[in-house]
């Protein structure tokens, strides 16, 4: 985790690095902390971003590259048809039984984007693509997830609500 920069001459050093890297490389701001973390200081995307738009006043005339590669690089929405499949996906594997972190390696995607899907984006659905039963019987699903996952000490645990394959059934 980042730690804050109290020092106001160090948080310019800083801002002027990351400002200059992202205007001349056109890198996410998830790259960009990824790069910084590990070549120079602990950053978070968040604070990668708040640098850029900070850069952005300093050097007005690295803007564009600024915001250009602000807007490439911004997080595709639910309104992307592949997104939507997936999140559609998801929901099928999850009232099939499986857990989030099978449905990671089934689809090939990362614990977060899963998380972000369902979290989220699922809501965005509601009316258009799926019901409010649908969306409410996912919620329950998740929270059994959550309740099994706190009985790890029980013995039971390993066979409760689980099939042959180990996936939870309803």
């Amino acid at each position: 985790m980042a730690r804050t920069v109290d020092n106001e001459d160090e948080r310019l050093r800083r801002i002027i690095m990351v400002g200059k890297y992202v205007a001349e490389t056109g890198s996410s701001t998830r790259k960009t902390a990824k790069y910084f973390t590990e070549n120079y200081f602990p950053i978070s995307n968040y604070t990668v971003s708040d640098y850029c738009n900070r850069y952005k006043k300093l050097e007005p005339s690295l803007k564009d590259k600024i915001v250009s590669s602000m807007k490439e690089n911004k997080p595709i929405s639910v309104e992307d048809e592949n997104v939507k499949q997936r999140v559609k996906q998801v929901i099928k594997l999850l009232k099939d039984g499986f857990t989030l972190e099978e449905i990671t390696n089934l689809l090939q995607t990362s614990y977060w984007t899963i998380y972000r899907d369902i979290s989220s984006r699922i809501d965005k659905l509601v009316g258009t693509e799926i019901t409010l039963e649908e969306l409410k019987e996912v919620k329950n699903i998740l929270s059994s997830h959550s309740s099994n996952n706190l009985n790890v000490g029980n013995s039971s645990f390993i066979n409760q609500n689980r099939d042959d394959k180990g996936r939870f059934t309803k």
